[in-house]
């Protein structure tokens, strides 16, 4: 159906179209009669916004008079408005009316033809913009498919004018059971694609020959490439794959996947780590494909790396923590034998004053092994108990 809107805005166009496509002259009074009924519609609008507002001015009036202590002016008013009221009822109905006769006339006008459309009596006078494929050849005669259909009783054009129009049709038997069959695979191949684009992987497929046949809308986000620029190129290229990997891809007969990780730059100069699977893939036609499923892996890439410098770093810890009670056993032993020795052996000033060295340097060692000791001992989780108090106002 027609917008309003455009057919309101744009009467001199429609009829024109109308004109082109060698509309009836029923159809051109139809357009005259939507005028009509929208210039009932604009009337109506306009009456009911001048009562409305004459209403409005007499309540006002009405409210005065009261606090002015004139009952009887403002009973008068009362009755006015009243009246208005149900004179702007019957104006907002007429714009009901009429905005509902505007819609019955847009259902039964045509659609209207796009300006590029060349102007003829009947579709001899159509120009050929172009052609697909090539047009089957036939040892017979082939039947028009109305032909056909009206031979194979799946077609009844007679009740289809009688109901809507010339150039439609009613399928019966074999024809709606098709109609209804052919509606849901479309329905499933809209849910498959879905499906597809819904996925968070990227999923490519691509011929033997490596060129691209569908992209999915993860493969354009990771890539940062969008579907239509993707499709045809080849696949290794695009997805910058090492040539080692390329060689490989030889090998899907005997192997069943093959999988990689590498590095992608994209368009916009981020450099990805992509882990990518592909397998072999049979496709409608019987010839043999690629199925290739990639995600960005680059965070996980580097959370890896952290977790594994994390290890190493505590492995490091735990040899130091061992070096260190290595070293503090025998000093312990050294400091003491030192202070026995002190007190038992007759010592001058200055042996007396390097023993003290001795001894202090080995309890500053000691100390420095103890505080390296405390800092590597893994720390409690210590849980204490907070109440909130109430924010003040």
């Amino acid at each position: 159906m027609l917008d309003l809107n455009y057919v309101r805005e744009n009467i001199d166009k429609v009829h024109e179209a109308l004109e082109k496509r060698n509309a009836s002259e029923e159809m051109v009074n139809l357009l005259k009669r939507f005028v009509e009924a929208d210039k009932d519609r604009r009337g109506a609008i306009g009456e009911s916004d001048r009562l409305n507002q004459q209403r409005n001015e007499f309540s006002r009036q009405v409210g005065t008079l009261m606090k002015e202590g004139l009952k009887d002016e403002a009973t008068s008013l009362r009755l006015q408005v009243n009246e208005l009221k149900e004179r702007i009822s019957t104006a907002d109905a007429l714009r009901d009316s009429s905005e509902a006769r505007m819609r019955e006339i847009l259902v039964s006008l045509p659609n209207l033809p796009n300006e590029t459309v060349p102007v003829g009596k009947d579709e001899s006078d159509n120009v050929e913009v172009r052609r697909w494929g090539t047009a089957p050849e036939f040892n017979f005669t082939p039947k028009d498919h109305v032909d056909l259909g009206l031979a194979l009783g799946i077609l009844d054009l007679e009740r289809a004018t009688r109901l809507a129009s010339a150039r439609f049709a009613i399928l019966n038997g074999a024809g709606a059971r098709l109609e209804r069959a052919a509606n849901q695979i479309a329905d499933l191949r809209a849910f498959n694609q879905y499906v597809i684009d819904s996925m968070l992987s990227g999923l490519v497929t691509a011929d033997m020959n490596g060129r691209i046949l569908t992209f999915n809308r993860a493969a354009a986000s990771i890539t940062g490439l969008p579907a239509g620029q993707a499709i045809g190129r080849d696949i290794t290229e695009l997805l910058q794959l090492p040539a080692h990997f390329r060689g490989r891809l030889q090998t899907l007969g005997t192997t069943r996947s093959q999988r990689a990780d590498h590095q992608y730059r994209s368009p916009d100069g981020r450099l990805l780590e992509i882990g990518l699977t592909v397998i072999t893939l049979s496709l409608p036609d019987g010839r043999s494909g690629y199925l290739f499923t990639f995600q960005d892996v680059t965070d996980v890439r580097r959370l890896e790396r952290g977790a594994r410098i994390q290890q190493r770093l505590a492995a490091v810890g735990e040899m130091a923590a061992g070096i260190a009670h290595e070293i503090r056993n025998p000093l312990a032993s050294m400091s003491g034998s030192i202070q026995v020795l002190r007190e038992e052996l007759p010592l001058t000033e200055e042996q007396a004053q390097l023993m003290d060295i001795v001894l202090r340097e080995s309890e500053r060692l000691n100390d420095t092994i103890k505080s390296f000791l405390a800092y590597a001992r893994p720390q409690r989780v210590t849980l204490t108990v907070i109440k909130q108090a109430r924010p003040a106002h």
